[in-house]
């Protein structure tokens, strides 16, 4: 056999090759993007009922809760546009714009899931033993009546007064609209209710947000070196520790648990505020 034919039957074969990993690449795609598809509408989906559930279970008012309808009708969009359908059918076929989507797409996923594991990180913060001050931060009252969320911080706070008799706590939150008490006050009395002594409470009753609760809460701190905790939800406390130590203040998390659906909401909710602490220089 000739040299140029073995050649001619190598070349052949290899363009064979190349076309049956093309075939099967296209093959790949196309299903892939069904399924793309499909996930897509099942997380749409998903956004719009989880909007439902946290609007029964705790008030159409919650903070952000329109993230969830903003994100059902970005899924919904990208369901529609790896499914080929209207209005995107036409666009989506052109491969280097489907190149380009995907892309950012997976950017996105990737800094959602980067920001996620730093407030996961802080979740499990069990502080440590006699610290001099805690400082508890403030959440939602109902009336006069703590939320969901100010009660995990009030149960997390006796505990660790309880058991570090020589820790002082101070209690920060001024009054909201619908509070007919601060937050402060609300947790002084229900830590004095459980047998906490009044003179290891100070309340701070004048800040309205975590920076606030923390400026405020360190100015009555006279000790240069004092030993300071920062109780607060689970979802918060990364968060919270973060802005206490780039104000160059000590800061050790003691999370508080949050044993309720509506922690996905409040999870998705650090993530906005996270990034937007992040862009503007304050974390």
């Amino acid at each position: 056999m000739k040299i140029g034919n073995i050649f001619t039957k190598i070349g052949s074969a290899f363009r064979s090759a190349l076309q049956g990993i093309a075939t099967l690449a296209r093959t790949v795609f196309v299903h892939l993007r069904k399924i793309l598809a499909v996930t897509f509408t099942s997380l749409a989906v998903f956004c719009g009922v989880y909007w439902l559930l946290c609007g029964i279970l705790a008030g159409f008012g919650i903070s952000v809760l329109w993230i969830w309808l903003v994100a059902g009708l970005f899924f919904e969009a990208l369901a529609l546009w790896y499914g080929g359908r209207r209005p995107f059918r036409r666009l989506s076929q052109k491969r280097a714009l489907r190149v380009i989507v995907s892309i950012l797409l997976v950017l996105c996923f990737v800094f959602f899931a980067v920001i996620e594991g730093l407030v996961i990180s802080g979740m499990n913060a069990r502080g440590e033993s006699d610290l001099d001050y805690i400082i508890v931060l403030g959440a939602k009252v109902n009336g006069t009546r703590p939320s969901l969320a100010l009660r995990c911080r009030i149960d997390r706070a006796y505990e660790y007064l309880r058991d570090n008799p020589n820790t002082v706590a101070i209690v920060s939150g001024g009054r909201g609209a619908g509070e007919d008490i601060s937050e402060a006050e609300a947790m002084r009395r229900a830590l004095v209710e459980r047998g906490i002594a009044d003179e290891r409470i100070i309340l701070e009753d004048r800040s309205t947000s975590t920076e606030e609760n923390l400026e405020f809460s360190y100015a009555l701190i006279t000790e240069s070196d004092a030993d300071i905790g920062l109780v607060t939800n689970n979802f918060h406390i990364w968060r919270a520790v973060r802005i206490a130590r780039s104000s160059g203040h000590n800061a050790i998390g003691v999370s508080a648990s949050y044993p309720n659906v509506l922690i996905i909401h409040y999870m998705v909710r650090e993530f906005l505020s996270i990034t937007f602490y992040a862009l503007t220089g304050k974390i």
